[in-house]
């Protein structure tokens, strides 16, 4: 296991600031938006015609959204490898994702 994702997997509350890795590949404009419209806002848009179970208060329709559930996000695709229920990310999707999501916005 990576060391980030030893310590991502370790998360409590909130999403770690020390592993932090900025980026200019990784920002909401050059990464998260693009991933989260593609490969989450099909359940978790607030126009999403059918969110598939998706809880109502787990929207990720711009940056804050994401920001405020960056731990429950990690958490989904770390720990509990649950989303996205169609299948995981791969090796390289969840690499940038957690360096993404490490850093404060």
């Amino acid at each position: 296991m990576s060391p980030l994702l030893l310590l991502l997997a370790c998360a409590e509350a909130e999403a770690p600031t020390e592993a932090c890795t900025p980026s200019s590949e990784n920002t909401w404009a050059t990464f998260g938006a693009s991933f989260m419209a593609g490969r989450c806002s099909g359940c978790h848009g607030s126009g999403s015609p059918n969110r598939h179970g998706a809880p109502e208060s787990v929207v990720f329709d711009d940056e804050a959204d994401v920001w405020a559930l960056r731990a429950t996000i990690l958490d989904s695709v770390t720990t509990r490898a649950a989303m996205p229920p169609a299948g995981g990310l791969t090796e390289v999707e969840l690499t940038r994702l957690q360096s993404w999501l490490a850093c404060e916005p």
